[in-house]
């Protein structure tokens, strides 16, 4: 779901642009496995800049597939921190991924 929204946010266009099927690639190109792990690889390294906290409540909501109570017992921690960190972390990758 994390890399989902991150390629989510790297398509998006302004309203003249019509986006092609496939978000910065142009039509009738393949995706091909070089592609995914290249941005599977940015998607990490863009983890690893998150404060710590927030990298691990992403890490595991959407890799791990915790909820918000089993992230606030491993962390130590009460859900709505869990939500909060979950919050700042997306928000810092829209962020950070729009520059690119």
């Amino acid at each position: 779901m994390v890399v989902n929204a991150f390629l989510d946010a790297r398509r998006r266009r302004s309203a003249s642009e019509k986006p092609t099927a496939t978000g910065d690639m142009p039509a009738g190109a393949e995706r091909d496995h070089a592609d995914t792990h290249a941005e599977r690889a940015a998607m990490w390294a863009k983890l690893a800049e998150l404060p710590r906290a927030q990298r691990a409540v992403l890490v595991l909501r959407y890799y791990e597939d915790l909820d918000d109570s089993n992230i606030a017992e491993l962390m130590g921690c009460g859900s709505s921190t869990v939500r909060s960190n979950a919050a700042r972390g997306l928000a810092s990758l829209r962020k950070e991924w729009t520059r690119v």
